[in-house]
């Protein structure tokens, strides 16, 4: 695509971030009758999923900076929805758990959160949206995968980018790839 041709209303990021936002807002106000913010329901939604997890962990799956985490599982235990422990091998290593106070919360809101993934699919074809799903996984990937690689945290090499717009790693590691897909 040539510099010329660029239009921001068919621009991927662009239309990602205000479909996202769209969907953020409107939750948002929604889940406020609960008494927690998107934040806190992203964090209680992920530990639905699995129980005890690493505080780490849940960083990475929720895309919340590690630091924003740690203030805001603080928030979310003064509530009762959650309890932090401290590993016995590690003592850096903090694991989080719902309560069933939580858990009895994140039971009250999924059907809330399944309704605005409704509204949002609305009338398209559900092979359509596995494909959405599967495309942005790949998309969340790509780009952490480069991220990786700005922070230096990866021996990954990147090529540059080839005339369609595509990059491709030299090398990633088959348990980085598998982590990220599970996340």
């Amino acid at each position: 695509m040539k510099t010329s041709d660029f239009d921001l209303s068919r621009y991927l990021p662009y239309l990602l971030n205000r479909a996202g936002v769209r969907i953020a807002l409107a939750f948002s106000i929604e889940i406020k009758r609960f008494g927690i913010t998107l934040p806190m329901w992203r964090v209680l939604a992920q530990l639905w999923h699995d129980e005890f997890q690493r505080q780490n962990d849940i960083a990475e799956r929720t895309s919340i900076e590690p630091a924003t985490l740690s203030r805001l599982l603080k928030s979310i235990e003064a509530e009762g929805l959650i309890v932090r422990t401290r590993s016995n091998a590690n003592a850096r290593e903090v694991g989080v758990a719902l309560t069933e106070k939580g858990r009895a919360l994140t039971k009250r809101i999924i059907p809330l959160a399944l309704r605005y993934e409704a509204l949002a699919i609305g009338t398209i074809a559900p092979g359509k949206i596995e494909l959405v799903k599967d495309v942005l996984i790949e998309i969340y990937e790509n780009i952490a995968s480069y991220h990786d690689l700005l922070l230096g945290k990866t021996g990954a090499v990147t090529a540059p980018p080839a005339h369609n717009g595509k990059r491709r790693l030299a090398q990633r590691s088959a348990a980085e790839t598998s982590k990220r897909h599970r996340a």
